[in-house]
């Protein structure tokens, strides 16, 4: 009898360990494939949204004819994909020949958002399209460069003429605060900010050199986050966060030898943290690898590989990440990340961190005490909404 308690409490102790290592002690992520593809002109990339309590992923990416497409996840099978992600709206936006960069809102009333922006030309392919559950997808604005929702959910866009006085540089991206400021970046690497308490805009020079790249989130508690890379030196990704206990931007160095193959998206949580994704090459395969880095407002970034291939049911095997402009990033109501990338010959997947299943600590005293057995399954530190 003694003989196969211990042993049992070896088993347990092993599989703690097991799953512990497979969630890398916090992350674990599930991987689906939309059953959709992505060649458009400006590259493999994606963008996502949240729809509908921000439970409901809605992946923005261009077709073979360069117009951008909505795809969104059902509880019911589409018999043409034999997936549960739907086409919910085409031909949204054209984006014609150019090198455009594509990025996603989500509104807290449940609609999405996507646009189109073409780094370093002001006056062609920039635009953005609003839609929802409710009514489908509204007309094309053209000559807006980024895209958020309010608090209240009143569509804040980004265009050339947005902050005044002229900005340094061309507009990259915008965010809006939870308690009403507006925030935006600029190529040039200036930050702004529109308040009513400081009487209109105000800027920061953010010494991160040229960002044509550049990222823009406000977290729960309103400070800004950037991430973006330097023009000068390829390969560097840099995130600015203003730091409110010394009043000053901080930055950090997420990937320094010239690994990332282009821009990274960033999100922010409900609960004061922003989480950033992008893809780098991997220097020890020769592929490609899906990075995701979270920085829970107190503690700086940490950084976590995803996954550097994912298997392709179709054919029955593991294929790799492809070379990407963008991936796509957001939180759902859970405050756990979902990333939207591309693998294999353009297929657009979906990555998503859930709930593990890991036995508490004190589950191992229990054993070695009274031969109990107490599994439970935690959430990681950024667990549900209260």
């Amino acid at each position: 009898m003694m003989r196969a308690r211990n042993l049992w409490c070896f088993l347990v102790w092993s599989m703690a360990t097991s799953l512990a290592a497979a969630s890398d002690g916090t992350l674990s992520w599930n991987f689906q494939t939309t059953g959709y593809t992505t060649t458009g002109s400006s590259g493999f990339q994606t963008a996502l949204a949240m729809r509908d309590g921000d439970t409901w992923p809605v992946v923005f990416s261009e077709n073979s004819n360069n117009y951008l497409q909505a795809y969104s996840l059902y509880p019911v099978t589409n018999p043409q994909t034999q997936t549960n992600w739907f086409t919910v709206g085409s031909n949204l936006l054209y984006a014609g020949n150019s090198s455009s960069l594509l990025s996603a809102a989500t509104s807290p009333d449940g609609r999405v958002a996507a646009v189109l922006r073409n780094p370093g030309n002001a006056s062609y392919c920039n635009m953005a399209v609003v839609g929802g559950s409710s009514n489908g997808f509204g007309t094309v604005m053209t000559g807006v460069r980024a895209i958020d929702f309010s608090a209240k959910g009143t569509v804040v866009t980004g265009t050339m003429n947005t902050i005044s006085p002229a900005p340094n540089g061309l507009l990259a991206d915008i965010a809006t605060s939870p308690f009403g400021d507006i925030g935006a970046i600029d190529e040039n690497g200036y930050y702004y900010q529109q308040s009513s308490l400081i009487g209109g805009w105000a800027a920061q020079k953010l010494d991160v050199g040229s960002t044509p790249f550049a990222d823009l989130a406000m977290d729960s508690l309103g400070r800004p986050h950037v991430v973006g890379g330097y023009c000068s030196s390829a390969g560097q990704l840099i995130t600015s966060d203003f730091n409110v206990s010394t009043g000053m931007w901080t930055h950090q160095n997420l990937c320094s030898t010239s690994l990332v193959t282009a821009g990274a998206t960033i999100a922010a949580d409900s609960r004061g943290g922003v989480g950033a994704a992008w893809v780098q090459t991997n220097p020890t395969t020769g592929g490609y690898a899906l990075e995701y880095a979270y920085n829970d407002g107190e503690n700086g970034w940490a950084i976590h590989t995803v996954t550097n291939s994912v298997f392709d049911s179709l054919s029955s095997s593991y294929v790799p990440l492809r070379q990407q402009t963008r991936v796509g990033l957001a939180f759902d109501a859970n405050d756990f990340p979902v990333i939207s990338f591309v693998a294999g010959s353009g297929s657009i997947y979906l990555a998503y961190d859930p709930v593990t299943a890991v036995p508490d600590p004190s589950t191992l005293a229990l054993l070695a005490v009274g031969g109990a057995v107490a599994v439970f399954a935690l959430r990681k530190s950024r667990g549900r909404r209260s």
